[in-house]
Protein backbone atom coordinates (compact mmCIF):
# COMPACT_ATOMS: atom_id res chain seq x y z
CA UNK A 1 0.00 0.00 0.00
CA UNK A 2 1.70 3.09 -1.26
CA UNK A 3 0.00 5.51 1.12
CA UNK A 4 0.69 3.67 4.40
CA UNK A 5 3.65 4.93 6.41
CA UNK A 6 5.09 4.01 9.81
CA UNK A 7 3.07 2.39 12.55
CA UNK A 8 1.82 4.99 15.07
CA UNK A 9 -0.21 2.79 17.41
CA UNK A 10 -2.45 -0.22 17.72
CA UNK A 11 -5.43 -1.53 19.60
CA UNK A 12 -7.32 -4.78 19.88
CA UNK A 13 -8.91 -4.58 16.45
CA UNK A 14 -6.77 -2.21 14.35
CA UNK A 15 -3.40 -0.67 13.68
CA UNK A 16 -2.88 3.03 12.98
CA UNK A 17 -0.30 4.25 10.49
CA UNK A 18 0.94 7.54 9.08
CA UNK A 19 -0.93 8.54 5.91
CA UNK A 20 1.79 9.34 3.38
CA UNK A 21 -0.52 11.31 1.07
CA UNK A 22 -1.31 13.88 3.78
CA UNK A 23 0.53 14.20 7.13
CA UNK A 24 -2.63 15.66 8.71
CA UNK A 25 -4.33 12.24 8.56
CA UNK A 26 -3.77 8.66 9.70
CA UNK A 27 -4.75 5.30 8.18
CA UNK A 28 -6.56 2.74 10.34
CA UNK A 29 -6.25 -0.85 9.13
CA UNK A 30 -8.33 -3.68 10.59
CA UNK A 31 -6.51 -6.69 11.98
CA UNK A 32 -6.73 -9.70 9.69
CA UNK A 33 -9.19 -11.52 11.95
CA UNK A 34 -11.99 -9.07 11.12
CA UNK A 35 -14.41 -9.64 8.26
CA UNK A 36 -17.13 -7.61 6.61
CA UNK A 37 -19.45 -8.75 9.44
CA UNK A 38 -17.11 -7.49 12.16
CA UNK A 39 -15.45 -4.49 10.56
CA UNK A 40 -14.30 -1.82 13.04
CA UNK A 41 -13.42 0.66 10.27
CA UNK A 42 -16.80 0.37 8.58
CA UNK A 43 -18.51 0.68 11.98
CA UNK A 44 -16.61 3.84 12.84
CA UNK A 45 -17.34 5.38 9.44
CA UNK A 46 -21.05 4.53 9.75
CA UNK A 47 -21.24 6.14 13.19
CA UNK A 48 -19.54 9.27 11.84
CA UNK A 49 -21.98 9.50 8.92
CA UNK A 50 -24.98 8.89 11.17
CA UNK A 51 -24.06 11.52 13.77
CA UNK A 52 -22.97 13.94 11.05
CA UNK A 53 -26.42 13.63 9.44
CA UNK A 54 -27.89 14.88 12.74
CA UNK A 55 -25.30 17.66 13.10
CA UNK A 56 -23.68 15.89 16.05
CA UNK A 57 -20.26 15.00 14.62
CA UNK A 58 -18.30 18.05 15.79
CA UNK A 59 -16.54 16.03 18.52
CA UNK A 60 -15.68 13.13 16.21
CA UNK A 61 -12.45 13.17 14.25
CA UNK A 62 -13.61 13.36 10.62
CA UNK A 63 -13.00 10.22 8.59
CA UNK A 64 -13.59 8.61 5.22
CA UNK A 65 -13.22 5.13 3.78
CA UNK A 66 -10.66 4.17 1.14
CA UNK A 67 -11.49 0.57 0.34
CA UNK A 68 -11.42 -1.19 3.70
CA UNK A 69 -9.07 1.39 5.24
CA UNK A 70 -10.25 4.32 7.31
CA UNK A 71 -8.57 7.69 6.78
CA UNK A 72 -8.96 9.91 9.86
CA UNK A 73 -7.81 13.36 10.95
CA UNK A 74 -4.56 13.10 12.92
CA UNK A 75 -4.59 14.50 16.45
CA UNK A 76 -2.14 14.76 19.36
CA UNK A 77 -2.65 13.07 22.74
CA UNK A 78 -4.61 15.11 25.27
CA UNK A 79 -2.57 17.22 27.65
CA UNK A 80 -3.28 16.84 31.35
CA UNK A 81 -6.45 18.57 32.40
CA UNK A 82 -10.19 18.23 32.81
CA UNK A 83 -12.37 18.06 29.71
CA UNK A 84 -16.13 18.18 29.28
CA UNK A 85 -17.20 15.28 27.04
CA UNK A 86 -20.50 13.55 26.23
CA UNK A 87 -21.44 11.02 28.90
CA UNK A 88 -21.59 8.16 26.39
CA UNK A 89 -17.97 8.84 25.41
CA UNK A 90 -16.58 9.48 28.90
CA UNK A 91 -14.55 6.30 29.16
CA UNK A 92 -10.86 6.50 28.25
CA UNK A 93 -8.80 9.61 27.62
CA UNK A 94 -6.72 7.65 25.09
CA UNK A 95 -9.82 7.57 22.84
CA UNK A 96 -9.57 11.35 22.52
CA UNK A 97 -7.11 13.65 20.80
CA UNK A 98 -6.52 17.35 20.36
CA UNK A 99 -5.77 19.49 17.33
CA UNK A 100 -5.58 23.30 17.33
CA UNK A 101 -7.01 23.40 20.88
CA UNK A 102 -10.03 21.39 19.74
CA UNK A 103 -11.08 18.09 21.31
CA UNK A 104 -11.83 15.12 19.01
CA UNK A 105 -12.98 11.59 19.70
CA UNK A 106 -10.58 9.39 17.70
CA UNK A 107 -11.94 5.93 18.51
CA UNK A 108 -15.72 5.69 18.33
CA UNK A 109 -16.64 2.83 16.07
CA UNK A 110 -15.77 -0.64 17.24
CA UNK A 111 -18.20 -0.76 20.14
CA UNK A 112 -20.91 1.15 18.31
CA UNK A 113 -23.33 -0.02 15.65
CA UNK A 114 -26.34 1.32 13.83
CA UNK A 115 -29.00 -1.42 13.76
CA UNK A 116 -32.72 -1.06 12.94
CA UNK A 117 -32.91 2.68 13.66
CA UNK A 118 -31.04 2.28 16.95
CA UNK A 119 -27.55 3.40 17.92
CA UNK A 120 -26.21 0.39 19.83
CA UNK A 121 -23.17 0.88 22.03
CA UNK A 122 -21.63 -2.43 23.03
CA UNK A 123 -19.50 -2.00 26.10
CA UNK A 124 -19.34 -3.27 29.62
CA UNK A 125 -21.14 -0.80 31.84
CA UNK A 126 -19.37 -0.39 35.18
CA UNK A 127 -20.90 1.17 38.26
CA UNK A 128 -19.13 4.44 37.45
CA UNK A 129 -20.50 4.33 33.90
CA UNK A 130 -23.98 3.73 35.30
CA UNK A 131 -23.68 6.87 37.43
CA UNK A 132 -22.55 8.83 34.42
CA UNK A 133 -25.29 7.41 32.23
CA UNK A 134 -28.03 7.95 34.82
CA UNK A 135 -28.43 11.55 33.67
CA UNK A 136 -29.72 10.27 30.33
CA UNK A 137 -31.29 7.03 31.58
CA UNK A 138 -34.74 8.05 30.36
CA UNK A 139 -33.36 8.10 26.80
CA UNK A 140 -31.43 4.83 26.67
CA UNK A 141 -32.01 1.12 27.24
CA UNK A 142 -29.65 -1.36 28.89
CA UNK A 143 -29.76 -5.08 28.17
CA UNK A 144 -29.74 -7.70 30.96
CA UNK A 145 -26.04 -8.48 30.54
CA UNK A 146 -25.05 -4.89 31.33
CA UNK A 147 -22.95 -4.79 28.17
CA UNK A 148 -25.21 -3.15 25.63
CA UNK A 149 -26.74 0.31 25.66
CA UNK A 150 -29.34 1.11 23.01
CA UNK A 151 -30.14 4.70 22.05
CA UNK A 152 -33.21 5.34 19.87
CA UNK A 153 -32.28 7.28 16.75
CA UNK A 154 -34.61 10.18 17.20
CA UNK A 155 -33.17 13.67 16.78
CA UNK A 156 -34.30 14.87 20.22
CA UNK A 157 -32.83 11.75 21.89
CA UNK A 158 -29.49 11.97 20.09
CA UNK A 159 -29.20 15.67 20.88
CA UNK A 160 -29.89 14.98 24.58
CA UNK A 161 -27.49 12.04 24.71
CA UNK A 162 -24.60 13.80 22.99
CA UNK A 163 -25.10 17.18 24.65
CA UNK A 164 -25.20 15.74 28.19
CA UNK A 165 -21.60 16.09 29.31
CA UNK A 166 -19.46 15.41 32.32
CA UNK A 167 -15.82 15.93 33.25
CA UNK A 168 -13.12 13.56 32.03
CA UNK A 169 -9.81 13.85 33.87
CA UNK A 170 -6.52 13.33 32.05
CA UNK A 171 -3.60 12.90 34.42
Amino acid sequence: MKYVGSLIGEGKSRKVYEYLLDPNYVVKINNESFTEFANPNRCEFNVFQLLDSYGLSELLAPCRMEGEHLIMLKTAPLPKGVYSVPVVFCDRPKNWGMLNNRLYRIDYGWNTEYIDNQLVIRKKISDIDLKKLSVIADKIVFDNSGKIVTIPLLPEVLIKVFSTTMPMIVD
